[in-house]
């Protein structure tokens, strides 16, 4: 119950202090990544101003909607979480920021290069069903492997490295 309350916590905070930031620090921070990579892995020229690309026949333009500020306030409540109940409070575990936005801009990079070729098969109406399933097919993974990686390493007294062997 206490990890629940404390990633709660740490999650509504870092929401709210992102949805505080103007649309340039967002598109700056988290979209101008993905949309770089992405063009780069289709070697195509990147319109800096609108983040857009076009290759094999798909336009992508990277907007604020496609940032991942959602995932990166669950990933950093994770990281900080665990964090937390593995050491205790201490300003240190703030490294744990610039972490998880790393996840998230290699994460939602995938998440963006995989749109070109699913695009070019659906029809542009199913366009926003399309981006859904594919966050949710890179996103929900991803989260569950931070997920998994951070408390997994926490100890509450029956984890194996934290278990005595009996010497022999």
């Amino acid at each position: 119950m206490k990890r629940i309350v404390i990633f709660a916590a740490f999650c509504g905070l870092i929401k709210l202090i992102l949805a505080a930031l103007p649309d340039s620090v967002i598109i700056a921070s988290f979209c101008r990544v993905p949309a770089e990579v992405a063009a780069f892995y289709y070697g195509a020229p990147l319109e800096v101003e609108a983040l857009s690309f076009t290759a094999k026949g798909v336009t992508l333009a990277v907007t604020r909607a496609c940032a991942a500020t959602d995932f990166f306030a669950l990933v950093a409540a994770v990281l900080l979480t665990a964090q937390i109940l593995r050491e205790g409070w201490r300003w240190q575990q703030l490294v744990q920021l610039p972490i998880a936005w790393a996840i998230t801009l290699a994460v939602n990079s995938l998440r963006i290069v995989a749109l070109v070729p699913v695009d070019a098969v659906f029809p542009k109406d199913h366009a926003p069903v399309i981006h859904l399933l594919a966050g949710v097919a890179f996103f929900l993974p991803a989260f569950a492997g931070v997920w998994w990686h951070s408390f997994n390493r926490v100890s509450y007294g029956n984890h194996k490295e934290c278990k005595e062997t009996p010497s022999s």
